[in-house]
């Protein structure tokens, strides 16, 4: 590079001024879509500081989610179950029924 070059550093506002008016229209093409099948949606940009709440936010609620499903499964296996009593074995009856009358 020379000195009359103009330098990287120069030349990347427009860059990336180019790439925001990009996205941005992307974005406007895909509501635009989204709107012709009826979809409703908004997009909208976050901070740092708000991307952490809500990663926060989403693992606590799904933790909450996974500990009551946990309780219900330890309610679950603690409770007692009602297993009705059979006097003959559902897989042998003819059978079962001569053992327990001593035939």
């Amino acid at each position: 590079m020379t000195i009359t070059e103009t330098s990287a550093d120069s030349v990347r506002p427009d860059e990336t001024e180019s790439q925001r008016r990009w996205m941005l229209a992307m974005q406007e093409a895909q509501q635009q879509i989204l709107a012709k099948k009826g979809v409703r949606v908004s997009l909208s940009v976050r901070t740092t500081e708000q991307t952490k709440e809500w990663v926060q936010d989403a693992t606590e609620r799904r933790l909450t989610k996974y500990c009551e499903h946990q309780e219900a499964i330890e309610r679950n296996r603690r409770s007692k179950h009602d297993m009705p009593v059979r006097d003959t074995n559902p897989a042998y009856p003819e059978w079962a029924a001569r053992r327990y009358h001593g035939d």
